[in-house]
């Protein structure tokens, strides 16, 4: 097989378009996790594994390839999904401050 950006023989496949890809064609990054995969895991180990929650939380993801195109698709993803997050818990900021507040006062 080879790679989709040149003739030299490919050595892995990109993780998200899965195309061949040499080993100087190869950008190395993390997985993408969602938004939605990154809370109900944590919340689910949370109750299930409190143990491994820092491990779940702090360990370094092992490196995936992408190819050039693919990476760029996946920063805006990822910048979306950041965004995503920080609105979420920033909804779940006001309910914990809001809800004593409003409940003080009626």
């Amino acid at each position: 097989m080879a790679c989709t950006a040149c003739d030299a023989a490919a050595s892995t496949t990109c993780t998200v378009c899965k195309s061949a890809l040499c080993s100087a064609h190869v950008q190395q990054g993390q997985p993408f996790i969602s938004a939605r995969q990154l809370v109900t895991t944590t919340a689910t180990t949370a109750f299930r594994a409190p143990g491994v929650l820092a491990d779940l939380l702090f360990k370094e993801l092992d490196l995936v390839p992408y190819c050039a195109s693919c990476r760029e698709e996946l920063a805006a993803k990822r910048t979306t999904e950041q965004l995503k997050f920080l609105i979420g818990m920033l909804l779940v900021l006001a309910l914990v401050i809001g809800v004593p507040i409003y409940l003080m006062f009626v």
